[in-house]
């Protein structure tokens, strides 16, 4: 890593004036050698009076300028510190102020939303395409977000509005396919430069959900509040019932009844109010849950409009190649050795097209998989007579899970604890295949019986709903809770 003294040199470029905001986290930088500018782009308030940018932007010049969006002033700007390596770099910037960003948690899963932050809140949508790693061993980050030439030092913000690295422009063009993917460092590389210059900057405090997941959790809130309101609807109807009965009471305890009546009426008015705001609150999240199908939907098209992107490439590049084959072989050996190169270029051209390819159906069967649902089960059984034993089985994790949820008394080894001598560590494996729930014995020491057959090690049966599964001696009833 290399380090410049902070030096404050004035900056003499004229910037047009634009509408001042309250609060800023992207400004714009006016690069400058020997007096003359160079090149415009980008920094990213990351910490008090620092901006991050890209490091080969600066490199081109010797003067430094940001613009302040809630003055309008043109500050001048100082290189803190640089590190080459992961084309980083940071600029002091005295008098700057604004709103710094929050670095994400974690690294983002490819085919993630994320986008391009500018001024004044403006931004440019994308996905992450994938990870790829440099000649020197360094990972780096395609994006589909169009890039344009002065934008380079733009922060890449995932789909929760959190930086993950600075945008380092577009990538160089070996293959067509290539043109409009932008590129970016990595979360880690910038976490480790921040933390190497001591810089007191933000990091979020959870991971950021994906618009799946957003979805799932909204549905399931959405369930939790319809619940809620249908226990206070039922809450109502007893409260008026009681209410009537008062009404009816005799004389000698009308005043007394009339006291119940008013605390109970109370009661259900503030019942009703709670019951008012759940209505409300249920009908944002239903509207919010529509606005997250549409973003979903959107990037479906997305996707699918790259896929059509890059077949008609590899289409045009294919007649390309057959009008170039169709010339003819008069030019002699040295148009025979150009025609193998470009043969060796496009065997290289497909493999990558069909990395792609094998990436996207990874995506696409993720996204089934998550979406995947199954209905939770509940096993009861008896240890004694009077101690009951009950297992619930997440059905849409049990669903979800690739290699299965296992049964036993070990909590490190199993998804569901018993804690039941007679039960092994590891018992029994559950699996749901095509909305069939399945049982294997794990070679357990007591073995597992289903409805009353003892089961061989490493084989599989299907569990019916009000069937009866033996773990060791506990006899277990299986509900289905559909």
């Amino acid at each position: 890593m290399t380090s410049i003294p902070g030096i404050l040199i004035p900056a003499f470029m004229l910037l047009t004036p634009v509408a001042p905001a309250d609060t800023s986290t992207v400004f714009h930088l006016a690069i400058q050698a020997q007096g003359e500018e160079v090149a415009t782009g980008y920094g990213v308030l990351i910490a008090n009076e620092l901006l991050l940018t890209n490091y080969p932007l600066i490199a081109q010049g010797d003067s430094y300028a940001a613009r302040d969006m809630a003055t309008g002033a043109q500050l001048a700007a100082s290189v803190q510190a640089v590190d080459a390596d992961s084309s980083m770099a940071l600029l002091a910037v005295p008098g700057l102020s604004g709103d710094p960003a929050t670095v994400a948690m974690e690294e983002p899963e490819t085919g993630r939303r994320v986008h391009l932050l500018f001024p004044e809140g403006s931004q440019r949508e994308g996905t992450l395409h994938s990870p790829y790693e440099t000649p020197d061993g360094k990972v780096r980050y395609r994006f589909t977000a169009i890039v344009e030439e002065d934008e380079i030092g733009a922060p890449l913000m995932n789909n929760c509005g959190e930086l993950l690295s600075v945008n380092a422009g577009n990538l160089s063009r070996p293959v067509v396919g290539d043109a409009n993917l932008g590129v970016s460092g990595a979360r880690t590389e910038l976490v480790a430069f921040l933390n190497a210059q001591e810089t007191d900057f933000q990091t979020s405090e959870e991971a950021c959900l994906s618009l799946q997941e957003q979805l799932r959790q909204a549905a399931e809130t959405e369930q939790e509040m319809e619940a809620e309101r249908q226990r206070l609807e039922e809450e109502k109807i007893a409260l008026e019932g009681e209410l009537a009965r008062i009404e009816s009471a005799s004389n000698e305890e009308q005043q007394q009844d009339e006291e119940q009546m008013l605390a109970l009426q109370a009661r259900r008015d503030s019942l009703e109010e709670r019951l008012q705001a759940q209505n409300e609150e249920l009908s944002e999240r239903e509207l919010a849950l529509t606005e997250q199908e549409q973003l979903q939907q959107e990037l479906e098209e997305q996707l699918e409009q790259q896929e059509r992107e890059r077949r008609q490439q590899e289409e045009e590049f294919t007649r390309r190649q057959t009008m170039q084959r169709s010339i003819g072989v008069g030019i002699g050996i040295l148009f025979l050795i150009m025609i193998a190169l470009l043969l060796l270029w496009m065997r290289a051209r497909k493999r990558k097209m069909h990395e792609s390819e094998r990436e996207l159906a990874i995506a696409k069967s993720q996204l089934e998989r998550d979406r995947a649902t199954f209905p939770d089960v509940v096993l009861i059984g008896e240890e004694s007579e009077e101690q009951e034993v009950r297992i619930k089985i997440d059905g849409n994790a049990l669903a979800r899970s690739e290699s299965g949820q296992i049964i036993g008394r070990s909590a490190a080894d199993a998804n569901y604890v018993v804690g039941i001598d007679r039960i092994s560590r590891r018992h029994a494996r559950l699996r749901a295949e095509n909305e069939i729930l399945i049982i294997e014995d794990l070679n357990s020491l007591n073995g597992t019986r289903l409805d009353g057959v003892l089961l061989q090690p490493g084989e599989v049966h299907a569990v019916r709903d009000g069937g009866i599964l033996t773990l060791g001696d506990v006899n277990f009833t299986v509900h289905f809770l559909r």
